[in-house]
């Protein structure tokens, strides 16, 4: 697994992938359509509402994230139209060593408001059903069983999320800007917000937090840390 991806990637080279329109992209920049030679396998892990046998990953989808023993995938099931801002889209994981293939949700572009239920800047769990957007995927690096997800639903902000594979559940995080970086030695994640000054407008914080979903600190964001 190259954990420099992880620790180094610019900001600007992850806020670029998460674009707030509608109907934004649903791959990684770089990914690769590998899927032609394993979209006829099927899983035998059951996933919500999929039969053992019945899953399979599209032909269609994308390559996301992967390490040395998983891949993550993201296929479009529906187009974002002029009343539903966001794609709605399927995440898949695929076990390298078997071939076997997961789906760990399906995004619901209508998912309820939760904004108001993170007091103190707290993260709040939500239901597979309840996760809006899936723009971009990544496996947290120190912990591949979970998988940050984040999507522009609403034309405005980034919605971000820790899903835990094993446990089949899911957090949502207050931070409305998207991932600035992994903190590898604290095992915490560092996302983006922004905030208003009454005289100088909109600008960022750095926000850090852990991954039981407690905000930790705040920092206003630096632009030149992007460069």
């Amino acid at each position: 697994m190259d954990m420099k991806k992880y620790m180094t990637l610019p900001i600007l080279a992850l806020l670029t992938l998460v674009t707030c329109t509608p109907g934004g992209s649903s791959a990684n920049a770089s990914n690769e359509d590998s899927s032609a030679t394993i979209s006829t396998l099927s899983s035998t892990i059951p996933a919500d509402g999929v039969k053992e046998s019945d899953a399979v990953l599209p032909a269609s989808a994308k390559l996301a994230d992967e390490t040395e023993k998983n891949a993550l995938y993201l296929n479009v099931e529906e187009e974002a139209t002029e009343d539903v801002l966001a794609n709605k889209v399927t995440v898949w994981l695929r076990d390298k060593a078997t071939g076997q293939v997961r789906l760990l949700l399906t995004t619901n572009p209508m998912a309820d408001l939760r904004w108001e239920d993170m007091v103190d800047n707290h993260a709040v769990d939500v239901g597979l059903d309840q996760i809006a957007a899936a723009d971009n995927a990544f496996f947290v690096p120190w912990d591949e069983s979970k998988i940050l997800v984040q999507g522009c639903p609403d034309a405005r902000n980034i919605w971000t999320y820790i899903v835990d594979t094993k446990q089949k559940s899911a957090m949502q995080f207050p931070a409305k800007e998207g991932l600035f970086n992994f903190d590898q030695d604290n095992h915490r994640l560092i996302l983006l917000d922004y905030k208003y000054h009454i005289e100088n407008g909109r600008y960022s914080v750095a926000q850090t937090y852990t991954m039981d979903g407690a905000f930790v600190s705040e920092r206003i964001f630096d632009e030149s840390e992007s460069n």
